[in-house]
């Protein structure tokens, strides 16, 4: 998995983005009067995509990655940064170069967290619970396992090529997990869906069993947020949400 996120042509695309998802800015908002005040660590953050918009908000800005390219990478596009900015490498189960209680916010965006095992998975949220200040925030997204019938679906382009990977990778999906009906109605499951080309495993999780996971980990307030509208989820009709990806979680930490 590290390898992946350490090649040339994956920091170069993850540096080149900087637009937020719709729940992201959902959440900015939601957070904005509170971030002058926060200390925030930005887990996993890749190119720099939202240190663009959270690092010029909040009082002190850490932004730190598994993968040592993609922190250079931010070190670079960043090279003119503000005292109160900050990069470094970080494994997410085991952050002990930060006490506990160092942050009022803890962001861990576009599903970052579905790279590990359930295992790992696990210790990255007790350690992030540590890390994180009582009373304060932890915001990340997940795979919402009602959507992963969607990964199946062939798209049909008029481009020969890009129609014979569509129909290629729908067999490899087959091949390499079975059919989706397999998954549907595990709390978790891990999957290799064909991003990087096949180059991962991904988590992706049922929403009740989520929130459960925060639960135990030592989360509260858990709200959820829409991929696609960036709206707030009912947690009463979470049978209807099978057509976000993934989902936003935001919770306060105890």
């Amino acid at each position: 998995m590290k390898s992946t996120f350490e090649a040339e042509n994956i920091v170069r695309g993850y540096t080149a983005m900087d637009r937020l998802q719709k729940p992201e800015q959902t959440i900015l908002s939601l957070l904005r009067e509170r971030l002058g005040y926060m200390k925030m660590l930005d887990i996993g953050v890749g190119g720099g995509r939202t240190t663009v918009h959270f690092a010029p908000l909040v009082r002190q800005y850490v932004g730190v990655d598994y993968a040592a390219n993609m922190v250079k990478a931010c070190e670079e596009r960043f090279s003119d940064r503000e005292d109160h900015i900050s990069f470094g490498e970080a494994d997410a189960r085991y952050m002990n170069q930060f006490p506990a209680g160092s942050f009022d916010f803890v962001l861990f965006s576009y599903n970052g967290i579905d790279n590990i095992s359930h295992d790992d998975r696990l210790l990255a949220l007790k350690e992030i619970n540590r890390v994180g200040k009582s009373g304060g925030v932890f915001a990340f997204s997940t795979h919402n396992l009602r959507s992963l019938h969607k990964v199946y679906k062939i798209k049909f382009y008029k481009n020969p090529k890009k129609l014979a990977y569509q129909i290629l990778s729908y067999f490899l999906l087959i091949w390499l997990n079975g059919f989706p009906g397999k998954h549907q109605r595990k709390p978790y499951t891990i999957v290799n869906d064909g991003t990087h080309r096949f180059g991962l495993k991904m988590y992706y999780i049922q929403p009740e069993y989520q929130i459960k996971q925060l639960e135990a980990s030592g989360f509260c307030n858990i709200r959820l947020f829409s991929v696609s509208t960036g709206h707030e989820i009912d947690p009463a009709k979470l049978d209807q949400v099978v057509d976000d990806g993934w989902i936003y979680y935001l919770c306060e930490i105890e």
